[in-house]
């Protein structure tokens, strides 16, 4: 599959300060820098995730960096195991697909070998556009994943080009509103847009997060509304904070096998915040302070192709069993 071809944006000298297009540029930087570092800690598997995964939070952590990689790993691809369980994937999620922050392709390539689908990866990033492309061919599926370096609000695509979309630990970078109505002009009626995330509920955890991931954290109530606004309704929602938590302890580990290692004293002081704020969402996760949900929303189809069933007025799901009532409460 070919790229799709786009112009980058002209510099405009003096141009007025854009918050959003700075943290953008910010977040770019930051990824690049961090390639190598995301290769080692996630890589070696064929697939390489940049996600949350689902590990129980009493899980006992391996000693050693192999170990603790393979632990990581396997807890990415329970997530999307879990993922593709909850948004029903072989029915929602084939055809065409975006894959919005696609991270280093483990996303593109999980969902191009598990359903089948043509899947796009959308990155900011461009030097990992051949990276992606490199590891799809590897993995059998580089006829199925094409990579684009585009940001997430403006993809380059004609109107209805996609089936579905799909951001798994990535539109917490997002401008919720903007990401949406950009989505419902990409999708055809019927399809499905399908997130996993962290999201916020207690207020004093967002100014951490967005520092030290460069990000734009949000509450659930917020991409409900923006959903909402750019003609989308909440077809399936489900918790899996607790069940997520034990990644955090692994990432933990990673930092404190690294640390124990490294001589330099100013890497030692990036990997000590590093273990008391991943030490901090995890104990986050464990009391309700941050929420890490599998949302589907689905373009409802047009009138045209909507069977007797589907034309039938529909309401939004409870949350599954397992989901916390006070996190249901508020999404209400």
């Amino acid at each position: 599959m070919g790229k799709f071809v786009f112009a980058r944006a002209a510099t405009v000298p003096n141009a007025p300060s854009d918050p959003i297009q700075e943290r953008h540029a910010r977040v770019i930087d930051w990824y690049e820098r961090k390639t190598d570092f995301l290769l080692d800690k996630y890589g070696g598997r064929g697939r390489v995730h940049y996600h949350t995964g689902l590990a129980p939070p009493d899980l006992v952590a391996a000693r050693d960096l192999d170990g603790l990689r393979a632990q990581l790993w396997e807890s990415q691809e329970a997530m999307l195991d879990r993922a593709a369980r909850a948004w029903d994937a072989p029915r929602t999620l084939g055809g065409e697909l975006l894959d919005v922050g696609c991270g280093l392709g483990g996303g593109p390539i999980y969902w191009a070998q598990r359903t089948g689908a043509r899947v796009t990866g959308v990155t900011p990033v461009a030097a990992h556009a051949p990276i992606i492309e490199r590891l799809a061919r590897e993995a059998g599926v580089g006829d199925r994943v094409r990579v684009l370096v585009a940001d997430a609000h403006a993809v380059p695509a004609p109107a209805r080009a996609f089936d579905a979309a799909v951001a798994t630990g990535a539109s917490n970078y997002f401008d919720r509103a903007r990401w949406f109505s950009h989505l419902a002009h990409l999708l055809r009626p019927g399809g499905h847009v399908c997130i996993e995330d962290t999201f916020w509920v207690s207020p004093e955890l967002v100014a951490p997060f967005n520092d030290y991931w460069i990000s734009n954290v949000g509450h659930e109530r917020e991409y409900l509304d923006a959903a909402r606004a750019a003609g989308l309704r909440l077809v399936g929602r489900e918790d899996v904070t607790r069940d997520a938590a034990g990644f955090w302890r692994l990432s933990v580990a990673w930092s404190e096998a690294l640390l124990a290692a490294e001589p330099d004293a100013r890497k030692r002081d990036e990997r000590r915040r590093s273990i008391a704020w991943q030490s901090q969402v995890h104990d986050a996760y464990l009391d309700g302070g941050f929420l890490n949900l599998l949302l589907q929303f689905e373009l409802p189809p047009s009138p045209a192709t909507r069977t007797p069933a589907a034309a039938s007025p529909s309401r939004a799901p409870h949350p599954r069993r397992g989901s916390r009532d006070r996190s249901a409460r508020r999404a209400r």
